[in-house]
C-alpha cells in the first residue's frame, strides 16, 4: 500500500499547526521547541488585535523560549 502523497501530507502539516500555539505559554513553548527540534528556527507569533493580556502572555512564552524552560515534549 503506497504511502500518503504530497497533498495529504500538506493538508496534515496545515491541519496541525493551525491548532499548534492554542494553549498556556508553557504548551505553546513545548510546541515551538518540538518544532525546532525539526530544523524550523523561524516562526512568528501573530494576533489581529492585542490587548495588554496578549503582550504579558507573549512576554511569559518569549521567556520560557529564551531561558531554555520549555519541557521539550516530542509530540502532542
Amino acid at each position: 500500500m503506497p504511502g500518503p502523497g504530497p497533498a495529504e501530507i500538506t493538508a496534515y502539516i496545515r491541519r496541525s499547526l493551525a491548532a499548534a500555539f492554542v494553549g498556556s505559554p508553557r504548551t505553546v513553548a513545548d510546541r515551538i521547541d518540538w518544532l525546532r527540534s525539526t530544523g524550523i528556527d523561524i516562526v512568528q507569533l501573530d494576533t489581529p488585535m492585542e490587548t495588554d493580556e496578549d503582550r504579558s502572555l507573549r512576554r511569559e512564552l518569549l521567556t520560557l523560549l529564551r531561558t531554555g524552560r520549555a519541557h521539550g515534549r516530542r509530540g502532542w
